[in-house]
């Protein structure tokens, strides 16, 4: 296992209530995660998947809550489609967590039980110079992780604001990421995209309610791009 590269600060928030909604549908094949006593199951994935996890939680500080990110990552060294990532102590139950298989960006998104994160909105993409290179979400501040089709996994945290030439503007509920922002979540990621690309996924969570959207980028969705 490669050694993993801290990717995010960890961002103070104010605690807020959540709406329950269901995040997708999956089928008793996809890709899955559990959470048990010690340990979170990373199952259904291909045999010898090299799988890596990231979590976004609230954990309490005070008499508010911070935003906490972790990493962790396994092997199917038995090539049964199950990765056991261990996980000592408790899962916060506010926490969404993403495991992504290294080779195929095959994912599961999941939370604990008795907690659903609110469903986010689609993103928007915006082209530089005929590259669709930035990615537009409504939420004040947000993490970003993006699996590049044909390997890499690459991150971001941002604050609200319409990236422009130069330009930020604050309070307007929009963040933005371009792709030259990214940071690569794993130290042999060593080829930074230059442009997103169909078959990509984009997994956003934002840091005050974790209301997440999670795209699967398709032609259609990049020919929209302004």
């Amino acid at each position: 296992m490669n050694r993993i590269l801290l990717f995010m600060a960890a961002c103070a928030v104010a605690a807020q209530p959540l709406a329950a909604q269901t995040l997708a549908t999956q089928t008793n094949q996809s890709p899955a995660l559990t959470f048990e006593p010690s340990q979170i199951v990373a199952s259904n994935f291909t045999p010898g998947a090299p799988v890596i996890a990231i979590s976004i939680a609230f954990v309490g500080k005070g008499y508010s809550s911070t935003t906490s990110v972790k990493v962790m990552g396994g092997v199917d060294s038995d090539h049964d489609g199950t990765v056991l990532l261990p996980h000592p102590n408790p899962v916060p139950l506010r926490s969404i967590w993403i495991a992504i298989d290294r080779r195929n960006a095959d994912f599961a998104v999941a939370s604990p039980r008795g907690y659903q994160p609110p469903q986010g909105k689609p993103p928007v993409f915006h082209k530089h110079n005929a590259a669709v290179d930035e990615i537009e979400w409504e939420s004040h501040a947000a993490y970003l992780v993006y699996a590049h089709p044909g390997g890499g996994i690459w991150t971001g945290f941002a604050g609200d604001g319409a990236l422009e030439p130069g330009v930020r503007r604050n309070g307007t509920n929009r963040t933005s990421f371009l792709l030259s922002s990214l940071q690569p979540l794993l130290d042999d990621n060593d080829k930074k995209p230059d442009e997103i690309k169909p078959g990509g996924t984009l997994f956003l969570v934002d840091a005050y309610d974790l209301h997440t959207t999670v795209v699967k980028v398709d032609g259609a969705m990049l020919g929209g791009a302004n």
